[in-house]
Order: structure tokens, then sequence, then C-alpha cells
């Protein structure tokens, strides 16, 4: 377990063994189970849409050989173990996002390598959130909670049935609801509605820490049925499930069951469909990330509809064998991929015109390389301004040209007299000169013939600018 992200983990915990009262116990479970399952997905579909993934830095250090697919499998497997008692495993990843069909989608292309990241303006993408530490966070809080879910149904269901004090006609479910009577009309949903939906979530948490819940859930509402069922409780289920779902259904009343089947019946269906995952063959569909999403404040307009069809595009350009040629790798091979669509079109401003310029710069011919060389430190001033008025960040250049911030900031000021390779003086004007090709400005700070070439790049390969 990450060492320093497991304080939901010790939260769960600390309150779930300190609350004694099942009933009170069986809704604070139930209120954890569902925070935590959406947190997760959300902070998964995060994850993926910024591409942080490749920068967990507790990540070996890895060189180019590995596939894209490749790396996001060992991202995920440094905290997906093989046992449940070793920590959260792919199956109880796997029932947290049963629902959420969007993170479905994207953990699923992400695993055949297609880039999902999302095409934002922001820059950086998310400064003061930290999306790893909001995955860890949420996946190992998961973790703590489904433990709990079986003995807590199973304490509160036999608590209900022991309980002499109770009203005659009071209902298990009614545990499932913090209000009395009911049905009561809260926030737009009956309490049975809510009790639903609670119970739903505590069966999920129940299957992702034993696979055999549903399983057995339908045999033993079979026997409520027909007591002639051919049915042995201690052979059901994995890892000891008979106890809660036995316990469950003879806590239920006929309506109770009913509404119960229905839920089991529900989960068996998403359990089967989650089985056969989509082939990958189809537009991946609008960007998933929540930096759209109202009400952080943060979308810009159109912006989603530019960041879908961005992914459309490397989506289609990795499942067809023709595209124009700046989709191609640098070696020149026929064959599109994923990886490379992906740098030229997906991400951030700084890393998408830095993925184009490294390209430019490898076949930059010998009398635009050093016509590029020759600009520094002369025109470092108005260099700066340029990429100023192009709304470029010092960060955004940083992450284009890998280098620091501070070293930017020192060569535009005339601190540093200029970049301190050939390649990145070059690049600093290729990703200003690509820039300004995609505002469609024109300037005389950069030299004619470095412009004049992108421009050419960009007529005869198709714009890479969506």
């Amino acid at each position: 377990m990450r060492r320093y992200h497991n304080s939901r983990f010790r939260d769960v915990e600390t309150v779930l063994t300190g609350v004694q009262d099942p009933r009170a116990h069986l809704l604070v479970l139930a209120a954890f189970g569902q925070g935590l399952r959406d947190d997760l997905a959300r902070a998964l579909r995060e994850v993926i849409a910024t591409g942080i993934w490749d920068e967990d830095p507790e990540a070996p250090l890895r060189s180019d050989g590995p596939g894209p697919s490749d790396a996001f499998r060992q991202f995920l497997n440094r905290d997906l173990k093989d046992r449940r008692d070793r920590g959260p495993t792919w199956t109880h990843l796997a029932a947290a996002l049963l629902f959420d069909r969007e993170a479905r989608a994207v953990l699923h292309r992400s695993k055949l390598g297609c880039p999902q990241n999302c095409r934002t303006t922001a820059e950086p993408y998310s400064e003061g959130f930290d999306q790893l530490a909001d995955y860890w966070q949420a996946l190992y809080g998961w973790y703590g909670v489904i433990r709990h879910a079986g003995d807590g149904l199973a304490r509160a269901a036999a608590h209900f049935i022991q309980d002499e004090s109770r009203a005659e006609h009071a209902t298990f479910t009614a545990y499932l609801t913090p209000s009395e009577p009911w049905p009561v009309r809260r926030n737009g949903r009956t309490d049975a509605s809510a009790a639903d939906a609670s119970l739903r979530v505590l069966i999920l948490m129940m299957q992702a820490w034993d696979p055999g819940t549903v399983h057995t859930l339908q045999q033993v509402l079979k026997y409520a049925e027909d007591p002639e069922w051919h049915y042995e409780p201690g052979r059901m289920g994995l890892f000891g499930a008979q106890n809660a779902p036995g316990i469950l259904v003879e806590a239920l009343n006929a309506g109770e069951r009913a509404r119960l089947r229905g839920i089991v019946e529900e989960l068996h269906r998403a359990l089967e469909s989650d089985s056969r995952p989509e082939g990958g063959t189809e537009d991946p569909g609008p960007c998933s990330s929540d930096v759209h999403r109202p009400p952080r404040g943060r979308e810009v307009k159109g912006e989603r509809a530019r960041c879908t069809a961005a992914r459309t595009a490397v989506f289609r350009a990795g499942n067809s064998p023709e595209a124009p040629l700046w989709f191609h790798m640098a070696s020149g091979s026929a064959r599109i991929t994923w990886p490379r669509a992906g740098q030229w079109l997906l991400g951030s401003p700084g890393r998408r015109l830095g993925a184009l310029a490294a390209r430019l710069v490898a076949g930059l011919p010998q009398p635009l390389t050093a016509a590029a060389a020759s600009c520094w430190p002369d025109r470092a001033a108005e260099l700066g301004q340029l990429r100023r008025e192009l709304g470029l960040t010092t960060d955004a250049m940083a992450q284009a040209l890998g280098m620091q911030e501070k070293d930017i900031s020192a060569i535009e000021t005339g601190t540093a007299p200029r970049p301190a390779t050939v390649a990145q003086a070059a690049g600093y004007l290729l990703v200003l000169a690509l820039a300004a090709a995609e505002e469609s400005k024109e300037t005389e700070v950069l030299p004619t013939d470095l412009t004049d070439h992108v421009r050419a790049v960009r007529e005869t390969e198709g714009a890479v600018a969506l």
C-alpha cells in the first residue's frame, strides 16, 4: 500500500470500527461505499484524461521500449495486486466502475494503447489538483470499505431479526434510510428508492470483495421461494460469501425479496456485459474529463467539441490504413500509430507544440538551423514578447522544449545568452512559428525562411490544428 496515500483507508477503518450500533454502522458503510465508488471512477477518468499517470513519481525509469499500453498497465499494476489480502485487485477496481460506462470505456481504450488525453487550453492542466493522489486515495479507501460490507450487512440483518422491540410491520430496508416512517419524499426520491440504492451499493461492495456474492444471492432467493431447491449454504460462494446473503434474505419480507431479486439480476447483467468489453473499434465519443463539466466553472466554450474532434481524429488514425503524412512516425513508417498521433493532437498546448517542433527540428535543413541559432541573443526580448502575445506561458514553453521555466525566463531576459543546445534554440522558434500558424498571426520577429518552412510543411502534410 502506498504509504502517503492511504488516509481515506485509515478513515474508513477508524470510523467503521468505532460505530457499534448495527443500523448506524450499515448507514455509514453504505454512504462510504457510494462516495468512494464515485470518487474512484471520477479520479481514474481524470488520471487518464490528464495523462498524468505517465508521471508517477514511484514508477521505475522506462526506456522507449514498452509500448503505451504496456506502460499504462504497468502504472495500474503497481497498485493492483494478485491477492485481496495484499491490496486492491483488478476485481475491486472493475466493481467500482461497473455502472460508470465512461470510465470503463476510457480504461479499456487506454489498456489498448489508444490515447485518451484531454485537449485542454488550461496550462498547466489542473493547477492545484493532484490527480494521482486523488486516484490512490479513492482506490485504497474503496479497498478499505468493501472489506466490511458482508460483515456489516450480516450484523444489521441479524440485529433486525432478533430485535424484539421493533414495530410489528417494520421492514429491514427501513434500516437503510435515516428517516422514519417511510415512504417520505426527500430530494425527489422516496425512502424506498434510497433504500434500494443503498442495498445495491452494499451488494456491489460484497461482490467486489467476494466474486461469488451475486451467484450466492440468486441461489438463496430461489431457496426462499422453493424450499425443495437443492441448496447447500456452506458450499455457495467464494471466501465465505454464504453468510451475509442467507441472513439478509431471512430478514426480508416478500415484497423486499422481489426488490432484492431485481437488484441482483441487474448486477448479474452488468457483470455479464463487463466480461465482454467493447472491441475499441468505434469512435471514442466526448472527452470524459471533469474539466468540461460544470459546476467547476472551468469549461471554455467549444473546448469540449474541439477536444472530442481531436480524440476522434487520433482514434481513426490508429484504426485506418490511410491518413495524412503528418501522422507517420519520423522514421517513415507507413503504419500510423496512436501514440504519435496522440502526441500531436492531444494534451496541453505545450506538449502538442513540443512534439511537433521536435519532429520538425529533426528534419530542419542546416541553413535554417543556423538562422535559428543566429536569432540569439539579439532578439531574445522580442521573442519573449511574441510568446506572450501568442498566449504561451513559460510553463508551456518549458514543456515543449524539455527545459525548466527559470531557464526560459533567463534566455528571454538576456541573463542567459541562448538555449543550451542547437535543438532547443531552433525548437523555441519552431514552437512560436507553429503557434503563430495556428493563430494565423503574421510576425517579423521570426526568420522568414523558418516561417515559410513551417507554412510549407502544413500545406503539404495537412494542418495539425483542429
